[in-house]
């Protein structure tokens, strides 16, 4: 579509909205959440591709350091809901092949970030885990029990976690 200004517009619609939109580091892909699935958007080719057909869209989506890959949060790997909901985090590459299921919780997921350490950080209710991008967790920490509400990651891998109570605590 054109607006009256003459942009382009890309889609970005979910189901209660316009689901957010990430950037790749550098700078060439956006990636956000649709009613199909999970979207790429390239801004040299204009090409706009469904890598992923998860209907229960990813809130969190990111791509890894050198922009060839993704991760993001779902609920479901196929169109069909599972009962009871489980938690996955998925990674492939941009182009949408290499799918792989690197996390599984019965635990709902909070927060994702990729380092530039190649170092996948995850928030769940109560755990602060680190994988690396096959899967493989690194460290499990135990934090702010269910009221962890907020937790942002650097590039470098620094955590600030901030509970309820407006406590931050940062891991490195």
């Amino acid at each position: 579509c054109v607006d009256g200004r003459g942009k382009r517009c890309v889609g970005a619609t979910g189901y209660f909205g316009v689901s957010p939109v990430f950037f790749s580091p550098d700078g060439h892909l956006l990636a956000w959440c649709g009613y199909k699935g999970i979207f790429l958007f390239d801004l040299r080719s204009g090409r706009r591709r469904l890598i992923s057909k998860s209907t229960s869209c990813s809130y969190a989506i990111v791509f890894s350091p050198d922009s060839r890959r993704v991760a993001f949060l779902s609920t479901a790997t196929t169109e069909k809901a599972m009962l009871p909901p489980l938690g996955f985090v998925i990674v492939t590459d941009v182009n949408g092949r290499n799918r792989r299921t690197i996390f599984t919780t019965k635990s709902p997921l909070l927060g994702l970030a990729w380092d530039n350490r190649d170092r996948i950080h995850l928030l769940s209710m109560g755990r602060l885990m680190t994988l690396t991008s096959t899967g493989r967790r690194l460290s499990d920490i135990a934090v702010a029990g269910d009221t962890t509400l907020i937790a942002g990651w650097s590039a470098g891998g620094e955590v600030a976690v901030v509970d309820s109570e407006g406590a931050a605590v940062v891991y490195r």
